[in-house]
Order: C-alpha cells, then sequence, then structure tokens
C-alpha cells in the first residue's frame, strides 16, 4: 500500500507538467555534462544500439548490432560506488540486434529485436556463459522494411498497465495478451519509403510463450503534437522505446529529429487509415539537437526518484568514445523537492491468521510517523539492491568466476542507503506485516515473529543426524500445515498464507544480523522479542559432525554447536523477495 500511495503522489506531477504538444526543453543535465559510460569496454563504441534497466534486479542492458551478425553482442552492467559501472556478463552473436528487454524481471531471458533481413524478436536465456535460444517469432510478415530501415526498438507492456491504460486493438476493442506472456510486445520502426512515411510507430505484438506462434495486434503512429491530418507531424523513426511500469508511460524516442516522446497507451483511430494514433503527452527536445545518432534509452521508473530526479541512460550507434550516457538528472515524472510532502500515521488492520500449535504472538510496537514516499523508495532500493546481488552471484556463478564482488557491491549500496536514510533506515529496512510477520527489504527474507513458548528438537534421538525432530514435526509443520478443504487438490491455510517456511541457515542469520550493528536493536525487537538471550536452531549442519547443528543467540550474534538431540528455540523463515 505504501508503495501505491508513494505513487498516487507523484502522478499529479506527471498531469501538471503536460503541455498539449508544444516540444519542451530536455529535462535533464545537457550531453557534455552527462556520465561517460563508453569507456566501460572498447567494444561500446561500435554499433551500440538498445538499453534496459531491469527495476528488480538493478541491471543494466545493453546490445550491440554490429559490426557483423556474429559479432554483436549483449552487456549486462551493474552500479558500484560513487555512480560507477562494472561489466558483470557478456556475450555474443545476436545478428543485427536493434533493442533488448525482458518481460519477467526476475529471469534470465533477454528478448530482442533483430533488424537485417529477419525483422523478428527473438528470446536467449543468459543464465549461463554462452546465449541459448529459447523462442523466435517470425514477425517479418507484419513490420515493413525498406533497405536498412525496419524493426528498431523494443519494449514488453504487461497485461495490467495495458488493461488500466484502456489499451485496444487496431479494431479499437480492448485487449491484453491471449499467448500466456502476461503482456504485449510493442516493436519500434524506422519508417521506409519515399517520405520515409511507411511507419516509423510501433508494431504491437501477442506473442505465445510455448511456441513462435504470435498475434498481430496492430500499427500505432506517433505524431509530435495530437493532429494526425498533418503528414509532417509524424515522427517516421523510432529507434528506441522503454516503459516506465511504475507510471505505465511509454517513452519513444525519435531519431530523424532527435526527440523524446511520452505516452499513456490510448490511442485513436486515424480516418481513411489501418493504423492508429498513439496519444502524445509530452514532447522533448532531445539532449544534443545536433546528435540524430542516438538509439536506445533505458528509463528509470518514477519510483526511483530522489530529489526531484532520477536516471535515464542512453546509447549513440557509432558514437565511439561517445556512445553511451548515463543522464541523472532527468526531472520529468519526478516530485518537486521544494513542495512538502505530507506525512501520515499508517495503521494496520491484521487479518485472522492461523495460529500454528503452541505459538504465542508478542505485542507489537506503536506505528511511527512516516514519510510513504520516501519509505516506498528506500525499500524499492533496498530490494533491488539484494536483487542485484543474488542476479550477480547466479551469472558470474555460472561462468566459474568469484562471487566475492557482487558481496562487496551490495555492502558498498547498503551502507550508502544507510547513510542516506539515518534514523528512519530500520524503518525502511524491516517492514511489519501485520500478520506475525517481519521483512527484511536489505536481504529478502522474511522472518516469523512468533516464537515457541517452548523449546525443540533438530532431531528425534540422540546420535540421530536425520531432521525429524520436533521443531520440523511440531513447529514448521504447524507452519506449513494445509487445512482440508472440498477440492484436495487446492492448498489452503498455511502461516500468513505461505507454504515454504523453514529454519534460517547461519547465512541467513549472518546477512541479517552481522550486516550493519546500527540496525541491532530494532532488528531483535522485531523479529525476536526480549529473547535475545536464547539460543535458537539453524538449519546448517555443523561440518565435520553430523550429528551436530550449529544454533546461534541473536543477542550477542554468536553460535554454537549442539547436538541435534538437544533442545533449542525456535524461528522460521523463507525467501519473499
Amino acid at each position: 500500500m505504501l508503495r501505491l500511495l508513494a505513487l498516487v503522489l507523484l502522478l499529479p506531477s506527471l498531469a501538471a507538467a503536460q503541455t498539449g504538444g508544444a516540444v519542451e526543453p530536455w529535462p535533464a543535465e545537457p550531453e557534455s555534462a552527462a556520465q561517460n559510460l563508453s569507456s566501460l569496454d572498447a567494444d561500446l563504441g561500435m554499433d551500440l544500439s538498445g538499453a534496459f534497466w531491469n527495476e528488480q534486479t538493478g541491471v543494466l542492458w545493453t546490445c550491440r548490432n554490429g559490426p557483423t551478425d556474429m559479432t554483436s553482442k549483449i552487456w549486462s552492467l551493474a552500479p558500484g560506488a560513487a555512480g560507477a559501472f562494472a561489466i558483470t556478463g557478456e556475450w555474443t552473436g545476436f545478428g543485427d540486434l536493434e533493442d533488448v528487454a525482458q518481460a519477467d524481471l526476475d529471469a534470465c531471458t533477454v528478448f530482442g529485436i533483430v533488424e537485417g533481413t529477419e525483422q523478428r524478436v527473438k528470446a536467449w536465456n543468459l543464465c549461463g556463459p554462452e546465449p541459448v535460444l529459447e523462442n523466435d517469432w517470425n514477425t517479418k510478415a507484419n513490420i515493413p522494411q525498406d533497405g536498412g530501415r525496419g524493426a528498431e526498438g523494443l519494449a514488453f507492456v504487461p497485461d495490467a498497465i495495458l488493461a488500466r491504460a484502456g489499451f485496444v486493438d487496431a479494431s479499437g476493442n480492448p485487449y491484453t495478451s491471449t499467448q500466456g506472456m502476461g503482456g504485449l510486445m510493442f516493436v519500434g520502426h524506422q519508417g521506409g519509403g519515399p517520405d520515409r512515411r511507411d511507419g516509423g510507430g510501433v508494431y504491437v505484438f501477442d506473442l505465445n510463450r510455448a511456441d513462435s506462434t504470435f498475434s498481430f495486434v496492430g500499427e500505432y503512429r506517433m505524431f509530435q503534437v495530437d493532429d494526425a491530418t498533418d503528414p509532417a507531424n509524424q515522427f517516421t523513426e523510432t529507434p528506441a522505446l522503454s516503459l516506465d511500469r511504475s507510471t505505465g508511460l511509454l517513452y519513444a524516442w525519435h531519431g530523424e529529429i532527435p526527440m523524446l516522446t511520452v505516452h499513456d497507451l490510448s490511442s485513436v483511430p486515424v480516418a481513411g487509415q489501418a493504423y492508429r494514433m498513439l496519444k502524445t503527452l509530452h514532447t522533448f527536445q532531445g539532449p544534443n539537437p545536433a546528435n540524430p545518432d542516438y538509439e536506445g534509452i533505458a528509463v528509470l521508473p518514477a519510483t526511483s526518484c530522489a530529489q526531484g530526479i532520477r536516471n535515464v541512460f542512453m546509447t549513440v550507434d557509432d558514437g565511439a568514445a561517445n556512445a553511451f550516457f548515463r543522464y541523472a538528472q532527468f526531472r520529468f515524472g519526478c516530485p518537486d523537492p521544494s513542495t512538502p510532502t505530507p506525512t501520515v500515521t499508517p495503521t494496520t488492520t491484521a487479518s485472522p491468521t492461523p495460529t500454528p500449535h503452541a505459538l504465542a504472538t508478542p505485542s507489537a510496537a506503536p506505528s511511527p510517523v512516516v514519510d510513504p514516499v520516501g519509505l516506498a523508495k528506500c525499500r524499492h532500493r533496498m530490494e533491488a539492491a539484494w536483487a542485484s546481488r543474488r542476479y550477480c552471484e547466479r551469472t558470474r556463478a555460472a561462468r566459474g568466476a568469484s562471487t566475492d564482488r557482487c558481496d562487496d557491491a551490495w555492502r558498498v549500496t547498503y551502507a550508502r542507503l544507510t547513510t542516506r536514510t539515518k534514523s528512519t533506515q530500520a524503518i525502511c529496512r524491516f517492514a511489519d506485516g501485520g500478520d506475525g510477520t517481519v521483512t527484511d527489504y536489505a536481504t529478502g527474507l522474511q522472518w516469523t515473529k512468533l516464537r515457541a513458548p517452548t523449546a525443540y528438537a533438530w532431531a528425534a534421538g540422540a546420535g540421530d543426524v536425520t531432521p525429524d525432530g520436533s521443531i520440523f514435526a511440531d513447529f514448521l509443520g504447524a507452519l506449513d500445515a494445509v487445512a482440508g478443504g472440498a477440492d484436495p487438490t487446492v492448498e489452503t491455510g498455511g502461516f500468513a498464507g505461505h507454504h515454504d517456511w523453514r529454519l534460517p541457515t547461519t547465512v541467513d542469520v549472518a546477512a541479517t544480523a552481522d550486516i550493519l550493528s546500527a540496525d541491532r536493536d530494532a532488528l531483535l525487537g522485531a523479529i525476536f522479542g526480549t529473547a535475545t538471550d536464547q539460543s535458537f536452531w539453524s538449519m546448517t549442519t555443523v561440518a565435520g559432525d553430523a550429528t551436530e547443528a550449529w544454533s546461534f543467540e541473536p543477542g550477542a550474534s554468536a553460535y554454537a554447536p549442539a547436538a541435534k538431540s538437544a533442545s533449542r528455540a525456535a524461528v522460521a523463515v523463507r525467501d519473499a523477495l
């Protein structure tokens, strides 16, 4: 609810800035003041094309379309300290790859639009060191091509955004995906023909996730002002698209006259034409009006705004030493920092929660007064930082590389967030779900607030190494209980609606309690209550002695081996983010 409230507070600033089609100045620093990322890799300077920002993992994807089909590339980059970026992955051999996007933000699948003679949408799995083609949709028949002009930009728009925007197909009927993708793929286009007005907008496809089939939804053109009767208003080139999922706004870059337009996905029919006109909310001049070679754009979500600005990444085709820029002062869509932000006292009404066997609920502390916008942004950044670490570890491990740098980068990011949020950091980090759980946005873990009044055994008998003690049968068994119903195939029950509760590992405990000592009091109070001097079971078996497992004392951050048949206190955890 807090994240939703933050967006509600942002939307008025978007509406107030509408200008009815007039060209507005570039809403960020000039190109000369932008951060130049071109030196990260020598190959970035040639044929750089698309860009995509994954707001969940914190990964920046970019690609190039040449100089040959086999030397085209996709890179993944991760932010580090002081605005620095590092390349975390590199894959080769994608054909005339013009742009990239992702549908599922927690997956390794990257979609691309391949121009040249193909004009196809493709999907690759980039979890490992080599790209694996997952799917190939032959969209060529629906995308006009004139020499080297054709498919260029790419953006995936989820169904929830389409429905909220009232998106319609070529016939004017409301449309969301029907093929299992969970959204539609928008393809930006370079117009052809004598006056280059054959196309130039976006072509929308409903792709089948299971095979290479698809449905063509329609063609949508873009105009500098909402007047399709004057051909001079039409943009004839849309080489880049970027969707802000937090607001549902589509950003379209136009290369022939360097401009950026903003659209809410609503459209109107054009008399005598098969295409529709997308409504243009804003038209911005480009960062360098003299440079028509900008070709890719990735706009960070409005929820990332801080002090009235956010980031935009842009690529330049054959830009050499000036091919890849980070604009860190993009103002559009961010609240004016000079406008006071209202504060509210959030109230939570807890819904009835299944009560596990022999558990007691501690009394809840009063809810503090917080800034809902700042809270949502802070938690969003913490969640993105943790997801970025997990993605870094997964991709580097797949290549056999050390994951130490992933942990180091995360600690730097986390320390920076701590400094910025200061006294509200603990509130930002730990969220009471109102259902007997506490979520730690820094580690992605969800803990039970409920404590067992009695102790449990890890194993049933002396010398036993099997996890069959009362902590599994009674404690976790009660948390994961599935209540019977009329339909035995449908799971019901489960503490706080989940069935994947487990004992914490020593890694979980270290990540939660040992990262920042300043958080210790808030953490211990939120999860362990006053029982900080008790010894709790972990899931981790002692190396070299399978009859023992590690226990831990939260208050002292101390670990000690204990016979699995011994009795210890219990707390449960699950991977939530």
